[in-house]
Parts: C-alpha cells; structure tokens; sequence
C-alpha cells in the first residue's frame, strides 16, 4: 500500500540518498518496465542505467568489493555472471520523504532480471542475490524491508585491556553496517563489542538502521550510554558513506 512507503520518522537535513544496483547479464533490448508488473510509479526520479561490457563485469567480481559480494554465493559462477556484461543502475535523491524511490528502483532491477538478468547486486550494502532470491525475498513484500538493503559486518578487534586487577586482556568485536547512504543516512559502528555483548549491540544496530531508513535523524551526543559522533567520508571503503561510531561501554 502506498503508506507503507512513508517514512513515518522522518526529519530534514539527514542526507541525501544513492541506490547503486548492478545487474550481471546481458543489455535488456527493450527493456520493459510497468506500473502493474513492477509497481513503478511516475515520479520525479534522476535514474541512470548503463550497460557495461563484460570485461567491466569481470573486474567487479574480481575486485575486494567482488570477493565480498562472492562470499556465500551459491548461484553461477563468475565468468558466467559477468559473460554477457552488466547493467549498472544509479539514483540519486535529495533527502527524500519517503521510500517510493526505493521501490521504483527495485522495480527496475526486477525487470532487468526478467529479461536475461543472471544475479542482482546491491554495491552500498554489498549484497548479492540470485534472480529467484530476489524476486522472492526483495521485490515479493509490497513495502519497505530495511534490513535487507543493509548488512551488518563483524570482525574480531585486537584484545582490549581488562578493568585493572584482571588477569586477562578480551577479545572485542567491531559491527558496522553497511547501505544505509541508500536512504541517505549514515552507517553505524559499534566498537570494542564484548562477546556476550554481541546480541545486545546486534539488536542495537538493527534498531537504528530501522529507524534512519525509516526517517530519522540521530544526532551526535548520549545514545545507550555511548556517545555518538558522526565521521568519515564517502570515500570510505568500509561503509562507503558517513557513519555514525559508538564504543561499547566497559564494565568492570
């Protein structure tokens, strides 16, 4: 329904945002999208497809970001994926106030896939999906599902020292998300995360990326007895966009 597509939270000034899709196959000719079939709606949408040949393919999914989209994939192979090229999807919205832009834009890609597509990428969140997986878990839900245009990375940090009179340094876990700039919000990192930590900071996370794809804004100072600060840039290769880092509380 088309209010599922409001953003309920939403506040002005949080950014603007960049979907970035890509889809492994050959160039759609023509491609045809409808309002009934993709449920794309007339809007006032700057969208850029491009088609790029298959060596441009190729270079994607042998890149870093290639070996992270790879990771789990359990569809065809690379040199398969990338035999006929790719087409490249772009847009690009000023802090938008609601989601429909997002809903157009997988519209496209669904269509894409219906004519020859062989595997849909998403390149802010670093996911990858065959065409069942998206035609199923992506474009079947006629309303927003945040959480599958984000994902959330966890890596082991360096040992962190323990409250003094311990005898033992823990390992910390570092989450950060990744495709939140789709909807023009930062990214979120949660540092120095203890193990037993780690369900309460995933939950943590999966609330704020609901909240900011949803419209809001979170500003810098006490969160969850953090402090958050906004830093970084777009040219950063972990998130790809600006985000929002937090540090774990220690407890004694």
């Amino acid at each position: 329904m088309e209010e599922d597509w409001e953003r309920p939270q939403y506040e002005a000034g949080g950014g603007d945002a960049s979907v970035l899709f890509v889809v492994f196959g050959p160039k759609p000719e023509p491609l045809r999208v409808t309002s009934l079939a993709h449920r794309v709606v007339p809007m006032d949408l700057s969208l850029e497809l491009e088609y790029q040949e298959p060596q441009v393919a190729a270079g994607l999914l042998d890149s870093p970001v290639g070996a992270t989209l790879l990771q789990g994939w359990e569809g065809e192979e690379p040199s398969v994926l990338a035999a006929d090229g790719c087409m490249v999807m772009r847009a690009d919205v000023p802090d938008p106030k609601d989601l429909r832009y997002l809903r157009n834009c997988v519209g496209v890609v669904t269509a894409i896939l219906e004519a020859g597509g062989r595997a849909a990428a998403n390149l802010q969140s670093l996911g990858m999906f065959t065409p069942e997986q998206w035609r199923g878990v992506i474009f079947a839900p006629d309303k927003p599902q945040p959480r599958l245009h984000v994902n959330v990375f966890h890596g082991e940090e360096e040992a962190r020292g323990a409250p003094q009179g311990a005898g033992s340094k823990e390992a910390t876990v570092w989450l950060h998300t990744r495709g939140l700039r789709a909807f023009g919000r930062p990214d979120v990192s949660i540092r120095n995360v203890p193990q037993d930590a780690m369900p309460a900071a995933s939950e943590l996370c999966n609330r704020l990326i609901e909240s900011q794809a949803f419209g809001r804004v979170i500003a810098d100072g006490p969160i969850e007895g953090m402090v958050a600060r906004t830093m970084g840039s777009f040219e950063d290769p972990d998130f790809d966009n600006v985000h929002i880092e937090l540090v774990w509380p220690l407890t004694a």
